[in-house]
């Protein structure tokens, strides 16, 4: 009887560390994008929330992205500007910053995960005069067309969302298709 027990623990053993690494869980997770349009500053602001898992705290890598790309239908009008309809604005690039190369931190534990703001105001209007050089008029419903893209990684773990445009999030953005729900990958 002893010898049959001993064979059930280690069975049961043996499936717990087979199931667990057949699907083991995160060490990090992230929430959603969520954006915050400035209007008097002309730029929005993008943030993450980051949890770490398994109670396994440790430095992780912060990357933001800004793709210039249509995430309206072309020519699909912005109902805040008269005229206006989507298109790719080559000139939007918040002065190169986030686009074309990501803008990388590492951030150490306890510290908050680093906002990434995109200017996107007319080259007039832009502090320098010149330094950012966005036409309003080829916003559609998103806003200035973009998809804001943020990968937070440690040794084990990344994470990716994205983000359409340059409006404001709401409690619906996920579910209406502004932000996408984070996925999380193991690394390697």
């Amino acid at each position: 009887m002893i010898r049959r027990s001993v064979i059930l623990v280690l069975a049961a053993a043996a499936a717990t560390v087979g199931g667990a690494a057949a699907n083991p869980r995160p060490s990090i997770s992230i929430g959603p994008i969520s954006a915050v349009f400035d209007p008097a500053g002309r730029l929005t602001r993008y943030s993450v929330s980051r949890y770490h898992l398994n109670g396994r705290a440790e430095n992780v890598t912060v990357s933001w992205r800004l793709r210039l790309q249509l995430v309206d239908p072309a020519g699909a009008p912005d109902p805040s500007q008269a005229g206006a309809g989507a298109a790719v604005d080559i000139g939007c690039t918040n002065g190169g910053v986030g686009t074309p190369h990501p803008v990388t931190t590492t951030v150490e534990v306890g510290r908050l995960t680093p906002d990434f703001v995109w200017h996107h105001p007319d080259a007039v209007d832009s502090i320098p005069p010149g330094k950012y050089h966005c036409d309003h008029d080829d916003m559609g419903p998103h806003g200035h067309q973009g998809l804001i893209t943020v990968v937070v990684a440690d040794k084990h773990w990344e994470c990716t969302a994205t983000y359409k445009g340059t409006i404001s999030s709401t409690a619906q953005s996920v579910k209406n298709g502004d932000a996408s729900e984070p996925k999380c990958s193991k690394i390697g």
